[in-house]
């Protein structure tokens, strides 16, 4: 964001592109239809945990974030798991006013999400996702992040061995689009290599010397 735009502005927009960002992602994971075995006795797929108050079984999607960068930053990191959680609840109560997506998804859909701390390391990351995802009673439908490319990588690989799709809305890398290593991978933002060339052509439009 421009360095000449007012802080509290720049919170305001940066707020609204990750909602909408988020908005995508839920809505490309959670397209799928869940069903309840009886409201007394419900059997839910895995990935999803049974909602009492509503009745139905909800999807669980785990947003991988690192956390522990709150507060050391300031305000802005935290812009992104409200982003996520803002989401989600438009989701739920079918928000068309916000989120526009929200009367397509099916009439049982409901989502519960999740998180995480990544802490910005691989290591955390996978003993996360086992103990969250993996060996957890309820697991979780899909994992949205991480932020870095480095952490991505494993947590996509083992993600893959249980089926676990992974969609990052930071993660850059070139490697992440060799699609028979990462099958299950996708994300939001372009590669390093087509923002380097948007940059550049960038500069040779408006004849920037310096930048």
């Amino acid at each position: 964001f421009s360095r000449n735009m007012p802080g509290q502005l720049r919170l305001k927009v940066a707020f609204v592109l990750s909602h909408k960002c988020f908005r995508v992602m839920l809505f490309v994971l959670l397209c799928c239809q869940l069903e309840t075995r009886g409201q007394e006795d419900p059997i839910c797929p895995n990935g999803s945990a049974y909602d009492s108050g509503t009745g139905r079984c909800a999807v669980v999607v785990m947003l991988v974030y690192p956390f522990n960068i709150i507060g050391s930053m300031g305000s802005g990191p935290a812009i992104v798991p409200a982003g996520a959680a803002l989401a989600a609840l438009h989701a739920n109560q079918r928000n068309t006013s916000v989120m526009k997506e929200a009367d397509t998804l099916k009439p049982d859909l409901q989502i519960e999400m999740r998180a995480f701390d990544s802490q910005f390391v691989a290591t955390e990351a996978l003993k996360q996702l086992f103990e969250q995802c993996i060996n957890d009673e309820v697991g979780c439908a899909s994992v949205i992040g991480p932020v870095r490319s480095s952490v991505a990588m494993p947590l996509t690989s083992i993600g893959d061995v249980f089926q676990i799709p992974v969609m990052s809305f930071m993660a850059s890398s070139n490697i992440l689009s060799d699609q028979p290593t990462y099958p299950t991978f996708s994300r939001t933002k372009p590669v390093d290599d087509a923002l380097a060339d948007a940059i550049m052509l960038m500069c040779w439009h408006f004849n920037w010397r310096n930048v």
